[in-house]
């Protein structure tokens, strides 16, 4: 078996032809089923799974149950079935202890219903696993307004003074010129990324903003000496300001600005009734438009800007839970299933339809890797969890499953 289709099988994108010799191969012997196990554990830097008591009390009741159902079809199994009981609660209690020994430090509590911890330290390393390509659907307006696709970006920025990085996605600009070199009025440029898509430019004055998937930003070509540097974002970005105690760096977010003077954060603009900005580094400071009141965070501190009436709540909580995204994994805490199926829905650009509403309010407790494929994180999540999943091109439907059978 050529070894490039086990990764390809890993990743979903095995074409008709590959899947039947991927399956013929499968069932030729009981150990390549065990070895592909096994290559897919090693992929996905063996993620462990922690089940709440009550899904772990339900898997092991219908563990029993297929026992006992074969203990129907045939007397002699009655002893079987007998061993199994007892066999199968040490192994399961062996097992689980095991887990929790290893993992306790790092297992939040988690509440009833499809709950389940995925702990994944090192899941989906880089080096084992092909990254999505980040510059797809990248489109750049110029100045005059012309939509420059990523194909040409490259072309562009040359003829431009700029550089582009085709392997890290990331257009760079020069450094700010001398007053004397810039225009009476400042030039802007926008960055579109579309869904399923990531991208990273540096703008003049040496900040580096990093843009997720369906996001968007508009700032100048050059920053003008002695004046705000002000950008303009809708969707998810990560900036990382360089330093200016002279020209203050705010970004606009849905009728919010968000001050820096050289800094770390990462801001959420997506809804149409709050934004979120969470500091890593340094000191921001938070204003709703038309409010002269600045709230200022701390390190570890998230805003959340109330757009109805214009309130500003101040939370401590783990920032990897709104900047895990810019390092390729998606951390979870007591999230509801429509926000984590949102999030995975601009990724990997598909619709998320949910066949049973009550679904919705059910949450999610874990680390997934955003350089896992769509195929396998529903694998993941149909293993652990009471959900089942089907595809219908870019739809995605999710269902509950029979927890009895």
């Amino acid at each position: 078996m050529d070894i490039s289709l086990l990764y390809k099988r890993v990743e979903g994108t095995l074409t008709a032809e590959e899947e039947k010799d991927f399956s013929q191969w499968i069932a030729e012997s009981p150990l390549h089923q065990r070895y592909f196990e096994s290559f897919e554990r090693r992929i996905a830097g063996e993620e462990r799974y922690i089940l709440t008591d009550s899904l772990r009390a339900s898997s092991r009741e219908r563990f029993l149950q297929r026992i006992n159902q074969q203990h129907h079809s045939r007397s002699f199994s009655r002893y079987i079935v007998r061993f199994s009981r007892i066999a199968a609660i040490f192994v399961i209690a062996g097992v689980v202890a095991h887990y929790l020994f290893e993992t306790y430090k790092t297992v939040s509590p988690v509440q009833e219903g499809v709950s389940v911890e995925l702990l994944g330290e090192n899941v989906a390393d880089a080096a084992s696993v092909p990254m999505k390509q980040a510059h797809h659907g990248v489109v750049l307006i110029d100045a005059k307004g012309e939509n420059i696709p990523y194909e040409q970006l490259d072309a562009w920025s040359r003829s431009n003074g700029m550089e582009l990085n085709t392997a890290n996605a990331l257009l760079s600009y020069a450094s700010d010129p001398s007053e004397a070199s810039l225009s009476e009025k400042e030039q802007y440029n926008e960055i579109v990324v579309s869904k399923g898509t990531e991208f990273s430019v540096i703008l003049s004055d040496g900040t580096q903003v990093w843009l997720n998937a369906d996001s968007r930003l508009k700032y100048p070509v050059q920053f003008h000496q002695g004046v705000t540097r002000r950008v303009y974002l809708q969707g998810e970005a990560y900036f990382d300001v360089s330093a200016d105690s002279l020209r203050p760096f705010i970004v606009t977010a849905a009728h919010t600005d968000i001050t820096a003077y050289g800094t770390e954060f990462n801001i959420y603009a997506r809804k149409d009734d709050y934004v979120r900005a969470t500091l890593v580094d340094g000191v921001v400071a938070v204003c709703v438009e038309g409010d002269t009141c600045h709230t200022r965070l701390a390190p570890g501190q998230t805003a959340k800007v109330d757009l109805l009436n214009g309130c500003v709540a101040l939370k401590e909580e783990p920032i990897e839970l709104h900047v895990g995204w810019k390092q390729g994994k998606y951390h979870f805490e007591e999230t509801t299933l429509k926000e984590l199926f949102a999030e995975l829905a601009l990724w990997y650009d598909v619709e998320v339809v949910f066949t049973d509403e009550s679904l919705e309010n059910e949450r999610f407790t874990g680390c997934l890797s955003r350089h896992t494929s769509l195929d396998r994180m529903l694998r993941i999540l149909q293993e652990t969890t009471y959900l089942t999943s089907a595809r219908e091109g870019k739809r995605l439907v999710i269902g509950r499953g029979d927890s009895d059978e």
